[in-house]
């Protein structure tokens, strides 16, 4: 529901795993937030003015994280999907309540809640690889009664260079024993060539 709030200016930073989105958004949210206050949605939430940050409901966040692990150990990523229409439904609760709070000059997603979820369904929901990209594209946004953001920053990259990102991250979360993100690498080139047909679509709107 964050599309009915008309009173900041909102950017989606979408591109595939190890494109260089988490290293990209809190440099952008660190630049903006100088003199006003900014959003940035994903996993986590966050409000950011000057030099203070205030993460949102993180636990969220951290129980996403957890499930997508547990699914991805045992090879079931429809339950990936279900996962991210849940956290997609508690984000929009939050993130209304987060726009009336704190009132924000700028809202920052990391990824497109309509574009992401209209590729992603094909890989965690096969069916609806039979349905047009256009026709999803509309269930998605009426879905998720989101608006297309006013800036939409697509991070293209070779798919050799994102896995190989991934792969160095795995190893360093190893390393340092951390929660390990598990990542399906054999999809990533199926994923970036549909990112790149939707953001033609979107280009045409």
């Amino acid at each position: 529901m964050l599309c009915n709030i008309k009173m900041a200016y909102k950017i989606s930073i979408s591109g595939i795993d190890g494109c260089g989105k988490s290293t990209l958004i809190p440099q952008v949210v660190d630049h903006y937030a100088k003199g006003q206050t900014v959003v940035k949605f994903g996993r986590p939430i966050y409000v950011q003015k000057g030099d203070e940050r205030i993460y949102i409901a993180r636990w969220v966040s951290d129980i996403s994280d957890r499930v997508h692990m547990l699914c991805d150990k045992i090879n079931f990523r429809t339950g990936v999907g279900i996962v991210n229409i849940g956290y997609g439904a508690i984000h929009s609760l939050i993130g209304w309540h987060i726009l009336k709070k704190y009132d924000p000059s700028l809202i920052i997603t990391e990824r497109d809640p309509i574009l992401d979820s209209a590729v992603y369904s094909t890989y965690y929901f096969p069916p609806t690889k039979h349905i047009s990209s256009g026709l999803r594209l509309k269930l998605t946004k009426e879905a998720s009664q989101e608006d297309y953001p006013d800036g939409l920053l697509f991070m293209a990259i070779p798919v050799e260079v994102a896995l190989e990102r991934i792969e160095k991250r795995i190893q360093a979360e190893q390393v340092n024993g951390d929660n390990i993100r598990g990542k399906k690498s054999g999809i990533c080139m199926k994923i970036l060539m549909t990112l790149q047909n939707y953001q033609n679509i979107l280009r045409n709107a």
